[in-house]
């Protein structure tokens, strides 16, 4: 009987093991979550300079491209760390369960996620080259 108590012990400690794992693994995902979100913000605080600069006749510097993709980089940094912790997420339940296929769903946004992030780089880089010829062009008539 003091076997069979030791061995439900040892089951108990086990699942809080589990359970406290897995807690611990959602608090870094939702940590590179609010990082995302973060670098996303400034993204678009970026943008939204650039959008008024431009309405009142003006253009966007190079440096506004470059501060785009870096905060763009940033979110796709998170976005595979935290794609990192989801993985070790879908360790801890059975493969095909519903919980593992809400990880992998997400697993799979993100994948999205990132490849819309790296077409969003593309296009600045096409912007601040542009622009930089642009700045050359006219450098070059002037002097």
């Amino acid at each position: 009987e003091k076997a069979l108590e030791c061995e439900n012990a040892i089951q108990q400690l086990k699942k809080t093991q589990k359970e406290l794992t897995q807690e611990k693994i959602e608090l870094q995902v939702k940590k590179y979550e609010q990082q995302t979100t973060k670098a996303e913000s400034e993204v678009k605080r970026i943008q939204n300079y650039v959008d008024l600069k431009e309405a009142y006749g003006g253009q966007a510097g190079k440096v506004h491209y470059k501060g785009m993709n870096k905060y763009t980089q940033k979110q796709i940094d998170y976005t595979i760390k935290q794609n990192g912790q989801l993985r070790e997420l879908q360790k801890t339940t059975a493969k095909g369960s519903e919980a593992w296929n809400e990880y992998q769903k997400r697993i799979d946004d993100n994948n999205n996620s990132i490849k819309q992030l790296t077409k969003s780089m593309a296009e600045n880089a096409v912007a601040k080259f542009q622009l930089t010829m642009k700045i050359h062009t006219l450098t070059g008539i002037l002097s």
